[in-house]
């Protein structure tokens, strides 16, 4: 309280109604306290942006600014906007420009209104009934705020991550990846008092706020129609932005707890016209939490026509703005007939998704054999099909439970419809692989999800294993729906219990476990006498401090990857994870992990270079880098020169390497802000074995698959080019001027094995393993599933030399087919065989 009694600046709180009169002070509105909170945060800690949700300001309060001293009572009403400890505190951390910009229009679009004040920082948005039209930035003084350019900023603690506003900053907003804490946190309140103590004599204008917001709809009323013609013949409706009056039987309502809140509803015309191009059903969504209305009443309801815009580009039809409405309830309920999906129904395209070149949304009729066009026709509809098979999953018992990955709340199944027919692209588990160059990313896959639409059908808690079918017909209602991270697709709600999909489990039956390693692949290639066994393995963020996962991924190398002679390791943290203090240095992350491991007759040991803080991409703090181990009974390893992050080693006239280890071409541009490969030197059996470890940048930037642009364009591929190119060149040096190298390339590329880059990085010196015949069957060439695709990311190349040595290799989907995952890839296993 004393601290309050230090401040100049007098509360008066009055009713909404009631007006303060002074004309030599400052009036303080709810908006115009969260600018003056921004902008005191700001200016007390030396930030450059400042972003304050407006949700912590108390909506009936008002206050007068002016030099009276201030009372305790007075005092106490102040910290009412401040009731926890977690709302007065803001993290400090940095971010670049573009999160920045992404970051304040996600959070505008996610609720059609303004959601943070900034200081700093000034910018407009602009929208026509939920499709963004214009949006421009500005720093203070009418600076520049530039994409690429880091800022320091301030964001509130309470939005970042609490179960309050779940499903919070960190993860819808994908802050986890965006914003760089730097392990400073500061108190609201207290920046406040020293704000204005500093700048009482100084001027505010407190009239200009310094973020806008506008949504504009047409003054048109289009008076009374049908569901369908509002769907229209497009992605579109012909009236959006209009008024409409609609009616429609309720197939789906619930309200949502969780950001950006509201009552959403789905209705259906009873009749619809036959048409299969034009959608029978409409989304509907009421900012209010109290409405008496069930599935099977009669809906009427006017309102405002929107094309709810999602970060695909893709857009929902709905209606908001909603006026008024009427509901009817039926004695007995009578829901529209759903439409029959899959063989024997209408036909769902299982390989294009989009015919069209260009924004889909501007395609004036939709095409059924295109995947998308498909299920745009559907949105809203009812639907059902019969025995979906499980190719993919999110959330649930995705992750194996542990101090990172907890078991979630929420669960996504990718299924396919008739899941007992075989089909050509299938996994060896009852995937389906994608080939991205022939733009075939499998439109067939159904995504079934448990939101609030949702009865509870699904069981977060069970496990749903790639390959498993249920054995039935699902019933249940096609939209497009965001989920907890902030982006969307089109899918299956199912209001209603279907039994098809809810298990039965007997009194005292036990769940089935997600963790035994051992029921899963396992390797027979073993390093032993002439045979040398090379694996890579991305380990997906581990660090020192993670005891449990440690174990988990040491139980892999030994029961799974049997212990290989020389292991590239994709994602190894520093010893303290994604803290901020503490340096890049991962010695404890690669000790405790080689304890872990617990091999017999191996002496396991590590090559690491540690880079420069927060230098190479991946999650803030976590410092990831490519290291290896290797089993120093069986292969030599000689260190030598003094690597350093940013030096790169050359090849000598032996064609040894400058130092060992070392980094390939790490001072280039082109591996900027990405991990740096790295190279190490090994014996064995007397001959020479270069692997060269990699992380190529990831696929964040590329457009999405299901998105308003077709086709999909891969940006990403233009930092993965160059990168290929100097790995090939490395390749090529080392053989010039040692045709005898035994040369091996392994790691997560981040592309399939037909796209630009892998092209290039094989170029004629290499060989793809995963892509031999001989080698690898065609329905084990995956490591990875996202979506329910699953697709080959992780490589292992092999020089000519190497391909005289009669290679083997396994690919162990110990993760990408299984819940209870202790890495997002699977490792692989490489042999060979020196005479």
């Amino acid at each position: 309280m004393k601290l309050f009694l230090a401040l100049t600046l007098l509360i008066l709180l009055v009713s909404c109604g009631d007006t303060y009169r002074n004309e030599a002070n400052h009036m303080i509105t709810p908006q115009n306290a969260a600018m003056l909170m921004a902008e005191a945060i700001r200016a007390e800690n030396e930030l450059d942006v400042v972003f304050y949700p407006t949700v912590l300001i108390n909506p009936n309060t008002y206050a007068l600014l002016d030099g009276s001293n201030i009372s305790d009572e007075e005092a106490f009403y102040l910290s009412l906007n401040f009731e926890d400890e977690t709302k007065d505190q803001f993290l400090v951390g940095t971010m670049r420009g573009k999160d920045i910009k992404k970051f304040l229009i996600s959070r505008t679009r996610g609720i059609f209104k303004k959601d943070l004040e900034t200081a700093g920082l000034r910018y407009n948005i602009n929208m026509t009934a939920g499709v963004m039209t214009s949006a421009n930035f500005e720093r203070d003084n009418n600076q520049e705020l530039k994409d690429n350019e880091y800022y320091r900023v301030g964001v509130s603690n309470f939005g970042f991550f609490s179960g309050q506003t779940f499903p919070s900053y960190k993860f819808r907003d994908g802050m986890n990846f965006s914003f760089i804490p730097t392990g400073d946190m500061v108190s609201a309140k207290e920046s406040l008092a020293r704000y204005l103590q500093s700048t009482w004599f100084r001027a505010l204008d407190l009239t200009i706020l310094n973020g806008n917001y506008s949504e504009y709809v047409k003054s048109q009323n289009a008076g009374f129609k049908k569901t369908y013609e509002i769907q229209g013949r497009g992605h579109r409706s012909p009236y959006w932005a209009q008024k409409v009056t609609t009616r429609g039987i309720v197939t789906a309502v619930s309200t949502a707890d969780w950001y950006p809140h509201g009552t959403d509803i789905i209705i259906q015309d009873p009749k619809g016209d036959g048409d299969d191009i034009t959608s029978d059903g409409l989304n509907i969504h009421l900012e209010s939490h109290n409405v008496d209305v069930k599935i099977g009443d009669t809906y009427e309801v006017t309102g405002y026509v929107f094309e709810r815009e999602f970060e695909s580009g893709l857009t929902k039809t709905v209606i908001r703005n909603v006026e008024k409405w009427t509901t009817q309830r039926p004695e007995t309920i009578k829901l529209p007939k759903p439409v029959y999906i899959g063989v024997n129904g209408r036909n769902i395209p299982d390989r294009v998704l989009s015919t069209f070149v260009g924004d889909i949304n501007f395609k004036p009729e939709l095409k059924l054999t295109d995947g998308i066009d498909f299920w745009e026709s559907l949105e809203g509809m009812r639907i059902e099909f019969d025995n979906p098979r499980v190719v993919g999953f999110r959330g649930g018992k995705e992750n194996a439970e542990n101090e990172a990955e907890r078991p979630r709340g929420y669960l996504t199944l990718y299924v396919v419809a008739d899941g007992n027919k075989e089909k050509s692209d299938r996994t060896s588990a009852g995937g389906l692989i994608e080939n991205a160059m022939n733009f075939n990313f499998n439109p067939e896959i159904i995504m079934i999800v448990d939101n609030h639409l949702s009865g509870s059908n699904l069981d977060a808690k069970d496990v749903y294993n790639i390959g498993k079918t249920f054995e039935g017909k699902v019933e249940g209602v096609l939209s497009y729906e965001m989920n907890l991270f902030g982006d969307g697709g089109y899918s299956v709600v199912i209001p209603q219990r279907q039994e098809t999909l809810t298990p039965t489990r007997k009194a005292g039956e036990r769940r089935e476990s997600t963790t035994r390693m051992s029921n899963r692949p396992r390797t027979a290639l073993k390093g032993e006498d002439n045979h040398l066994t090379v694996g890579s393995f991305n380990l997906k963020n581990l660090s020192g401090n993670q005891p449990i996962r440690l174990r988990q991924i040491g139980e892999v190398i030994r029961v799974n990857m049997n212990c290989p002679d020389i292991l590239s390791l994709v994602e190894i943290q520093d010893a303290n994870g994604i803290a901020v203090f503490g340096g890049s240095g991962a010695e404890k992350t690669l000790e405790r992990l080689i304890e872990k491991t617990s091999c017999l007759d191996t002496d396991y040991r590590y090559v690491n270079i540690d880079p420069f803080l927060n230098s190479e991409g991946g999650q803030p703090g976590g410092n990831i880098r490519v290291a290896m181990i290797y089993n120093a009974k069986r292969v030599g390893f000689k260190a030598w020169g003094t690597p350093s992050p940013l030096d790169s080693t050359f090849i000598r006239k032996d064609g040894s390497l400058s130092t060992n280890p070392g980094r390939v071409y790490a001072r280039i541009d082109d591996f900027k802000n990405t991990r740096k490969s790295t190279v190490a030197e090994f014996t064995f059996r007397g001959e020479k074995v270069v692997v060269v470890g990699n992380h190529f940048p990831s696929k964040l930037g590329d457009s999405d698959d299901f998105g308003s642009i077709q086709p999909p364009i891969f940006k990403s591929e233009l930092r993965r080019i160059p990168i290929a190119i100097r790995v090939n060149q490395f390749v090529r040096e080392i053989e010039a001027r040692d045709p005898k190298a035994n040369i091996i390339v392994a790691g997560d590329f981040n592309a399939e094995f037909n796209e630009p880059s892998m092209l290039t990085l094989m170029g004629t010196e290499l060989v793809n393993l995963m892509f031999v015949d001989s080698i690898v069957d065609a329905g084990d060439r995956y490591t990875h599933n996202y979506n329910g695709n699953s697709t080959a990311i992780d490589f292992i190349f092999a020089n000519k030399n190497l391909m005289k040595k009669k290679p083997a290799m396994d690919v162990l989907h110990v993760n990408s087919d299984y819940m209870g995952r202790y890495s997002d890839h699977d490792p692989l296993v490489a042999q060979f065989i020196f005479e």
